[in-house]
């Protein structure tokens, strides 16, 4: 790289700020100097914001164990509390740097039969930086339950309580929010961007990529689902 390369490329902050005030522009930096340390780092406080949110489902599954269950688990304390926040956050990690390289994988495929010529370290870094919307929306969830002490999804199913959103429609409907509409948003423009194709074919290209997620996401909960009897 050089040095007037280095002097015109944007911090990590700046960016994640020019993704909220100039998206456009923002997308622009990203494609022409294309980073993977910062989509990483936005992953790794994704992951630390969905831990509170986390540990209140897992204590509530718990919960609904049978009472000798729940004593025998009772005898570890701590230790149990520790396991439960590590294998949480790690699990949690795993899937969102997963779906990291499978989602670009899938805008790169797409990206070349539009006729686009990015590179796939390019599609990567433009698929880390829209899991800004995913950050703020977990970091909402997580203030809101240490303010209220109760679980608050954005989604549609707000006034839901907890084991209605743990049944697939619940699921389902936790992922439709105001901040999956800003994703929808800045995937138009950032995979318009790195398409070099208009914000309309870029937006019902990642539209209907949202909603093939949402199916597969709600196929398997229905298949893992169990409802009590």
């Amino acid at each position: 790289m050089t040095p007037a390369e280095q002097v015109g490329r944007r911090s990590f902050l700046e960016r994640i700020l020019s993704l909220v005030v100039e998206p456009a522009a923002a997308f622009r930096d990203i494609v022409s100097r294309p980073d993977l340390w910062g989509p990483a780092f936005l992953i790794l406080v994704t992951a630390l914001a969905a831990l509170p949110a986390g540990l209140y489902v897992s204590q509530y599954v718990l919960q609904q164990l049978p009472e000798e269950a729940r004593q025998q688990l009772a005898l570890a304390g701590q230790n149990l509390v520790f396991l439960q926040a590590a294998g949480i956050f790690f699990s949690t990690l795993l899937s969102l740097f997963l779906w990291w390289f499978l989602q670009a994988l899938v805008f790169s495929g797409v990206g070349a039969l539009l006729g686009g010529a990015a590179s796939y370290r390019q599609t990567l870094s433009v698929t880390g930086y829209l899991y800004l919307p995913t950050f703020l929306s977990h970091l909402f969830t997580a203030l809101a339950l240490w303010t209220t002490g109760q679980y608050v999804s954005p989604g549609l199913a707000l006034t839901w309580p907890l084991e209605k959103l743990l049944t697939p429609l619940g699921g389902l409907l936790q992922q439709i929010t105001v901040f999956s509409v800003w994703w929808l948003f800045l995937a138009a423009l950032g995979l318009s961007v790195l398409w070099q194709t208009s914000r309309l074919t870029a937006g019902v290209a990642a539209a209907l990529l949202w909603l093939a997620g949402l199916g597969i996401q709600y196929w398997l909960s229905s298949l893992t689902h169990f409802s009590a009897v």
